[in-house]
């Protein structure tokens, strides 16, 4: 049987820009390293003070062509990014934008009792950057449009409710807005909803998925990035050409749920 792989093109490397690098997150961190081995070029952004770190964790790639520091909540940063990718390609293909903001009481505590401040900067980086990040690449995109792909911490895993279900259940709604607004661009717009052992080490939460047991077929455990980048890749490919303004789950709990409402 023939073996398709979704994860590249085999003729065209693919012009990738990989966000959210501040911190070890296992499925960003395996989005560069699978989009590496698929010869893609490359350009890495995090927080300023961080970019020295990431050259440390990345430099063994030579498909890198950048690593940049930038504020994507901020019109100063927005800029920067767009002469970046202008002044390196000239046009682009594909963004993961892997960034997100947990503030503890976003999180934790009484879902009234938030701060407002660490509200606002949840929803400042996990709702506004995406758009205001795609707004910025769709002036970017290659002859055969750009694709961005985000990161939706899937509702489904909070035990209680807090401000970070909101943001997710907002970034959905950003996320068919833009497929909307900026196809004429040539953007289109998915998320990934990843296995919750693939978030940010600053995500707490008392439900981890590793009690989960997988479901045959889908034998991968939930600490394994691996199948979660797997999507990822394909979304930033042209493979996803059709797809638009979707979540996409790459996870095996919705199976789990449905083999048990079934049997």
């Amino acid at each position: 049987m023939e073996v398709v792989s979704f994860g590249a093109d085999a003729h065209t490397p693919l012009r990738h820009l990989i966000t959210g690098l501040e911190s070890t997150n296992p499925l960003t961190d395996s989005v560069v390293e699978a989009a590496a081995a698929a010869g893609h070029r490359l350009m890495l952004a995090s927080g300023e003070q961080q970019v020295h770190d990431v050259r440390q964790r990345f430099g063994h790639l030579d498909v890198v062509d950048s690593v940049i520091g930038v504020d994507v909540t901020s019109h100063l940063g927005l800029s920067r990014l767009f002469q970046a990718v202008r002044n390196t390609w000239g046009a682009i293909d594909g963004v993961f934008h892997g960034v997100w903001c947990a503030p503890p009481t976003a999180v934790e505590g009484p879902f009234a009792g938030a701060s407002g401040v660490d509200v606002c900067r949840a929803f400042e980086v996990n709702v506004y950057s995406y758009a205001a990040v795609a707004r910025t690449v769709s002036g970017l995109a290659s002859p055969t449009g750009v694709s961005m792909v985000g990161l939706d911490l899937s509702r489904a895993y909070w035990e209680q409710p807090n401000w970070l279900s909101v943001c997710s259940a907002a970034l959905v709604q950003v996320n068919t807005s833009l497929s909307q607004q900026l196809a004429r661009s040539g953007l289109r717009s998915n998320l990934v909803a990843p296995i919750i052992d693939a978030m940010p080490g600053s995500v707490r939460t008392e439900r981890r998925p590793g009690t989960i047991a997988p479901v045959e077929p889908l034998t991968w455990t939930c600490q394994d990035p691996g199948p979660a980048a797997d999507v990822v890749l394909m979304l930033l490919s042209p493979t996803s050409r059709s797809m638009t303004g979707q979540v996409v789950h790459a996870d095996p709990a919705p199976t789990r749920l449905l083999a048990s409402a079934g049997s």
